[in-house]
């Protein structure tokens, strides 16, 4: 089995697919959610690592910052998930499997 904590740094394309399915993503979960659910703060989280991947820092910063605040308020400073989304060198896994029939 794979070690999922040593990922494998995004190609130039790798990191564009990523970006736009996470954009996608995050859109869906903040009109099925809302922005603060821990799944749409998970995902943006992806996305700020995405776009500090293809070179547009100062938005990967800024959505960083917001969502490790909106984590903080949201799931309390003790979460793992709010130390995990502070790390940008992790990904939140956020896999969504479907129901068991």
């Amino acid at each position: 089995m794979q070690d999922q904590s040593r990922q494998r740094p995004l190609r130039s394309r790798d990191a564009a697919d990523a970006l736009r399915l996470d954009t996608e993503t995050l859109r869906g979960f903040r009109e099925f959610f809302d922005t603060d659910h821990p799944s749409t703060l998970a995902c943006a989280a992806n996305l700020a690592m995405d776009l500090r991947a293809v070179g547009r820092v100062e938005e990967a910063e800024a959505l960083h910052g917001d969502t490790h605040n909106r984590l903080l308020r949201t799931l309390g400073s003790g979460h793992p998930a709010v130390a995990q989304a502070f790390d940008w060198d992790h990904r939140a896994d956020c896999d969504i499997d479907p129901m068991p029939l």
